[in-house]
């Protein structure tokens, strides 16, 4: 597990809820907080691709936290106003803590 003073980052999981429906019956979603946990961020790996008229870049972060029991690859995860996909999550052996793999959500 991390040491307890590495952990310096408030992290925020959200979990996609349905909130309701449109007026064509269309299911409304929204991704709403769910708790709030402490990471230290190891490692921050960047990448970009270019192809014709077009550039594509993403930032993944991997996060280590206490050992954590809840978390889907469904959820987001808020670290500095930034969301990021949950990509994987890795159980540090004999639960001594979790690793979440994330990707930065782009917005258009």
């Amino acid at each position: 597990m991390p040491a307890i003073g590495s952990m310096n980052y408030e992290c925020v999981l959200l979990r996609r809820t349905k909130i309701g429906a449109n007026e064509l019956n269309e299911d409304l979603f929204e991704y709403v907080p769910v708790f709030t946990f402490w990471a230290s961020k190891p490692r921050i790996q960047g990448g970009e691709s270019f192809s014709d008229e077009s550039r594509y870049a993403h930032r993944t972060v991997t996060l280590r936290t206490h050992w954590l029991s809840d978390v889907l690859l469904t959820d987001r995860v808020r670290v500095e106003g930034v969301d990021f996909d949950v990509k994987a999550v890795n159980e540090i052996p004999f639960r001594r803590g979790t690793e979440l793999e994330c990707r930065a959500v782009e917005i258009n």
